[in-house]
């Protein structure tokens, strides 16, 4: 009767072993993306400075614009998951992107007092005060009110309501694809820029 509970101990913790490497695999194919989307970024910074180069775009106007679309987003991450923490910033670093990082729900409340953000991916699963309280507080009072925020979690589609009443703009299950991420970004950091100018 030990060994065979001692096996079944054995063949719990091998399945967890397992999943975890399973996981991990899985977010090292979204950083081999990243590579591969390299090429096409470098092309769209190239096309974004071709302006400078061209005559007829050297008014104010002309160089304001492109002075705007240089400008990368201020990210802010709110993963309490080291691992996750380090793969996420060279994903984004590598899409020339700007990410500062809190680990837990308090930490992100007070950067979001103190700093003005054009994004905010949240998780849920914080281990003090969790991803819906730390939303709802920072919509009550920050200087990051109106900044978007988009839940990032490994929690499946049922919590999407529960995230959007608390003042979520956006649910999406980590780890997210590459394209879907990069296209929520663009989506509401564009968003944001067009309400400032109106």
């Amino acid at each position: 009767m030990e060994t065979t509970n001692r096996q079944s101990k054995l063949s719990s913790i091998q399945t967890v072993i397992d999943q975890h490497i399973e996981t991990v695999t899985h977010l090292q194919s979204q950083i081999d993306l990243v590579e591969q989307e390299i090429f096409s970024c470098y092309q769209r910074r190239k096309e974004l400075l071709s302006p400078l180069t061209n005559p007829q775009c050297h008014g104010d106007n002309g160089l304001e614009g492109v002075s705007t679309m240089l400008n990368t987003p201020k990210i802010l991450l709110v993963e309490d998951s080291r691992m996750l923490q380090r793969i996420n910033e060279k994903i984004f670093n590598k899409l020339g992107h700007t990410i500062t990082i809190a680990s837990s729900g308090a930490e992100a409340i007070k950067l979001a007092d103190n700093e003005s953000f054009d994004i905010i991916f949240m998780d849920i699963g914080l281990p003090d005060i969790d991803g819906i309280k730390t939303t709802k507080a920072i919509r009550k009072q920050s200087k990051n009110m109106a900044t978007p925020i988009v839940a990032l979690t490994a929690n499946d589609n049922s919590y999407k309501a529960l995230c959007i009443d608390a003042g979520m703009n956006d649910f999406l299950s980590k780890p997210a694809p590459l394209d879907v991420l990069s296209e929520i970004i663009s989506k509401y950091v564009e968003e944001s820029h067009d309400e400032h100018i109106a």
